[in-house]
């Protein structure tokens, strides 16, 4: 990955469609895996630990568990953004 990258901006100008091979591994590696990282840890944190211990993680005070509810679909939500940016 490093040889590609490093001849993308010399006069060999190694490019993919179009774009330099770094901007590529940039835009694959650098924006896209963290934005997806962040939703994969975002569901995992609210789908697999249990309620009581989310609650207890936040300081909760509140009987009602409707911020677990509420906490479960912002990944879903997350997820139809980035595949709308993706899909535009």
């Amino acid at each position: 990955m490093g040889i590609p990258s490093a001849l993308s901006f010399t006069s060999t100008g190694l490019e993919v469609n179009g774009k330099p091979f770094l901007n590529l591994i940039d835009q694959t590696a650098g924006s896209g895996a963290v934005i997806v990282a962040g939703i994969l840890r975002a569901a995992l944190i609210a789908w697999i630990i249990p309620k009581a211990g989310l609650l207890q993680a936040m300081n909760s005070r509140l009987s009602n568990t409707w911020i677990i509810y509420a906490d479960r679909l912002m990944p879903i939500a997350a997820a139809a953004v980035l595949l709308a940016a993706l899909l535009r």
